[in-house]
């Protein structure tokens, strides 16, 4: 079973020019495989247990990181932060602005779920099968996702499965998280609810 140490789809922090996938679903996901859109199902076992989102039930959290990435610039003029938006042949051809509030929200997010994640690691008896992101949730509630994963092949036969049960999880997942983001001697500080559920990921 593929290991969840640490990882997120989106490789590092997630940046303003991928913050349009947050509405999509949760960046985390099986390594090698490239599922479809995940989908909340049932629990894999065929239980009565919920399966999501459902709020964490450990205590809030507080995390704090400067981010110091040079690929970033602040633009004081209009209190915006420059980012790579596009690349060809490894070469940025095209760069994006979001103002400095809005990219606080996306990066302080990903400080946020990265977080998550390595305290499930520690809190929880094997993490395999456990991944976070982040996501924009049903009403446009902005926070971060922990998904338990079941993984299916092209013909629908399962190909792994969480090593520990979704009540488990919930009870190990903080209910909120409080990021507080310092970049280029600015500071931003959001609060994110943490949502739980289960989602099957099927490879193509």
């Amino acid at each position: 079973m593929p290991s969840r140490r640490a990882v997120l789809r989106a490789t590092g922090a997630v940046t303003a020019a991928s913050a349009a996938m947050a509405s999509a679903g949760c960046l985390s996901g099986p390594l090698g495989s490239t599922p479809v859109e995940p989908t909340t199902t049932t629990a894999a076992s065929d239980t009565t247990e919920p399966s999501g989102p459902v709020r964490g039930e450990a205590d809030e959290i507080a995390v704090e990181e400067t981010i110091a990435a040079e690929k970033y610039e602040y633009v004081a003029s209009n209190d915006t932060v420059r980012y790579p938006a596009a690349k060809s042949g490894g070469e940025v051809v095209e760069y994006g602005h979001q103002p400095f509030e809005e990219w606080t929200e996306v990066e302080g997010a990903s400080v946020a779920a990265r977080d998550v994640l390595s305290r499930l690691e520690r809190a929880l008896s094997s993490s395999d099968g456990v991944g976070a992101g982040i996501r924009r949730f049903d009403g446009g509630e902005f926070g971060v996702s922990v998904d338990v994963e079941t993984v299916l092949d092209r013909d629908g036969e399962v190909v792994s499965e969480p090593a520990v049960e979704f009540p488990a999880v919930v009870d190990a997942t903080p209910r909120g998280a409080r990021a507080t983001v310092h970049f280029a001697g600015r500071t931003g500080t959001h609060e994110y609810p943490v949502y739980v559920s289960a989602v099957t990921l099927r490879y193509d």
